[in-house]
């Protein structure tokens, strides 16, 4: 993992792993060949939950996991605010909620966040990870 350091924390920038002893970005790369950014903004940085999945909440309001083959990632259920990015940050704001890219109601979106060992709530147990910097 490559973290940027920003004045208020530190913000993870990639995610890598390893496939046949080289390093693969678990977001993919763009066009050009780069490797794609985890999902994070001015108010926070994705986070490595000790459940396996990825909170990038306080990035592009999606739950990810490490998908089965290890290099990839599936986006596990997302929210969006209809008027997106306007209302993303007022409490008032009228949401609507995805599984899978599908659109479904709250009820449906917490019980499958529920079925993958996350509280919508936020309040998840962190990953206790060891972190290797790399340049």
């Amino acid at each position: 993992m490559k973290k940027q350091n920003s004045d208020d924390e530190d913000i993870i920038a990639y995610i890598f792993t390893l496939r046949d002893g080289a390093p693969i970005n678990l977001f993919g790369y763009n066009n050009e060949g780069l490797p794609r950014e985890v999902p994070w903004s001015r108010a926070g940085s994705c986070r490595i939950l000790d459940n396996g999945l990825m909170d990038c909440y306080d990035g592009d309001y999606t739950v990810y996991q490490i998908a089965e083959n290890g290099y990839s990632v599936n986006k596990i259920a997302s929210a969006l605010p209809y008027d997106y990015p306007n209302e993303a940050e007022k409490a008032e704001a009228k949401w609507k909620f995805f599984i899978n890219e599908i659109k479904v109601d709250y009820d449906s979106y917490v019980q499958c966040l529920n079925e993958y060992g996350y509280a919508e709530n936020r309040d998840n147990p962190l990953a206790n990870i060891d972190w290797k910097g790399i340049d």
